[in-house]
């Protein structure tokens, strides 16, 4: 990255030249998809992130100071309304930006408003600065709207009828002689699945319920990210890795199955870096890792190194690497070595693959921390 220009007059032709040619560099060799700025399907430009507002204040020296109002109303309903000022080293108000939350949107419907207060003040901060940080590098052409905006823009056209994308529903039984009709099940787009995978940053890890059931006592935990989505568990040991994951501001990565109670966690792991390592390459083309499939929290049983022909027609070693969840390959000796040295130490790992004509090929893998 080139140093900062020892100016900090961004103003005329010039100022706004160098500016741009800073953030360009900032966000070139030090910030990274996933974690700084992020992306929907769909919407060709990333939208910046409360990390990467973070960075472009470290970078050019503002500190953000923040102003929080809270509107009570009669039905315990909040709406944080937040201010950031982006002051420079001398004190002096570069620029503003401005954000809200209510407990009102959504994702906060579960349980009393009053649960929420805290995530929505927290939110509504995080809005004002990315609000700020956008405003301040006049780069509001390089990012699109406020994260939870496209996010549930995305989520509002997945969820559209689409009817030459549904699924052909199966005429339902016809009930026997005076027996109560089942209403048929709602046709579901064919290509949503019930088990899905998302990075996140957690804002809020908390006890939502408790009681007395047949089975014994029980405890509901509620895990809320930074974009507003609301996750829950009734797993205390999923609930301590994410408030470690909380604590230590690390990105996740969660697996969770979408029910009639709303976001059911399944996993929840360290998320992998933006970049992902070399792979090997079907021969004439590049491989593309958004269409990689995972497979998480995976015990390795045995890495075996075998004789086989590569897709380029040379033989060579692939090693084959069995799991608690199936068997897997690779082509990459130093990946096999690592894979197999984290199953010696009875580490387990979430695996990155694709499939293959000799089977699924391993193109990255991550050691699951806790």
């Amino acid at each position: 990255m080139n140093e900062q220009p020892q100016s900090n007059d961004y103003t005329g032709v010039s100022g706004v030249g160098r500016m741009r040619e800073a953030l360009d560099d900032l966000i070139a060799g030090h910030m990274q998809e996933g974690v700084h700025y992020g992306r929907v399907p769909g919407i060709p430009k990333p939208f910046l992130q409360q990390p990467g507002a973070e960075v472009i204040c470290l970078c050019f020296g503002w500190t953000p100071h923040y102003t929080v109002t809270a509107e009570a109303g009669n039905d315990g309903h909040r709406i944080y309304e937040a201010s950031c000022e982006l002051r420079d080293r001398a004190g002096r108000v570069v620029c503003q930006g401005v954000g809200a939350c209510s407990t009102h949107e959504g994702q906060y419907q579960r349980g009393t408003p009053g649960d929420h207060y805290n995530t929505c003040k927290k939110i509504a901060r995080k809005r004002a600065q990315v609000d700020a940080a956008k405003a301040a590098t006049a780069s509001s052409d390089r990012w699109s709207q406020d994260e939870d905006y496209v996010r549930g823009a995305n989520k509002s056209s997945r969820s559209a009828p689409d009817s030459s994308r549904k699924a052909t529903p199966k005429p339902p039984p016809q009930p026997a002689a005076g027996a109560k009709a089942t209403p048929a099940p709602k046709p579901k787009p064919a290509d949503t699945p019930g088990r899905l995978v998302g990075t996140f940053t957690i804002a809020e890890a908390k006890l939502a319920q408790e009681g007395q059931g047949q089975k014994g006592h029980w405890k509901r935990y509620e895990i809320i990210a930074e974009s507003g989505d609301l996750f829950d568990t009734f797993s205390e040991s999923l609930y301590n890795v994410a408030q470690q994951y909380l604590e230590a501001g690390t990105p996740v990565l969660i697996e969770y199955t979408v029910n009639k109670f709303g976001n059911r966690i399944d996993s929840i792991v360290a998320a992998p870096p933006a970049e992902a390592p070399p792979a090997p390459q079907v021969a004439g083309s590049a491989h593309d890792y958004s269409n990689d499939q995972v497979t998480m929290k995976c015990k390795i049983k045995s890495v075996e190194a075998k004789r086989a022909r590569k897709p380029d027609g040379k033989v060579g070693m692939v090693y084959a690497v069995e799991t608690s969840q199936g068997r897997y390959g690779t082509w990459d000796e130093k990946m096999a070595a690592n894979i197999k040295n984290a199953g010696g130490r009875g580490v387990m790992v979430t695996l990155y693959w694709r499939d293959d004509p000799k089977g699924k090929l391993v193109t990255h893998f991550e050691e699951v921390p806790f």
